[in-house]
């Protein structure tokens, strides 16, 4: 019982430590989202002509796409830890629980139910 409430809550801190790291994670992507949209309107009001538009939308986007794969890429290694966390926990049950392939001790055969019940009317069949 013990080692079941001690996996339990290891489990409930991985959950809570992933989760915790992946809300910060969206959120640095909303800030940084935010600034480069916030720079993109200051840009775009001083833009003159049609090429300068193109050249500066081509900016913002790539700065876009630089930020998400880097929120990408921070998102996988949480997840990668918290996967490698997951699989040391199943390892450990596994350990405790023992293999599929281990056969369970002989036990000493039940007493024969005929024997308890040899004196006993049995049920009417149905008519």
């Amino acid at each position: 019982m013990k080692d079941a409430l001690s996996s339990l809550e290891k489990l409930a801190t991985v959950n809570a430590s992933l989760l915790e790291k992946l809300i910060a994670s969206q959120s640095t992507m909303l800030k940084d989202c935010q600034a480069i949209g916030s720079e993109s309107l200051k840009t775009m009001r001083s833009l003159k002509n049609f090429p300068e538009f193109l050249a500066a939308q081509h900016t913002i986007l790539l700065q876009c796409s630089e930020k998400a794969v880097e929120n990408y890429k921070t998102i996988l290694s949480v997840v990668g830890d918290s996967r490698d966390d997951y699989f040391s926990m199943a390892d450990e049950s596994l350990k405790s629980v023992g293999s599929i392939g281990d056969k369970p001790e002989k036990k000493s055969p039940a007493p024969k139910v005929a024997a308890k019940t040899a004196g006993r009317k049995t049920a009417r069949k149905a008519a």
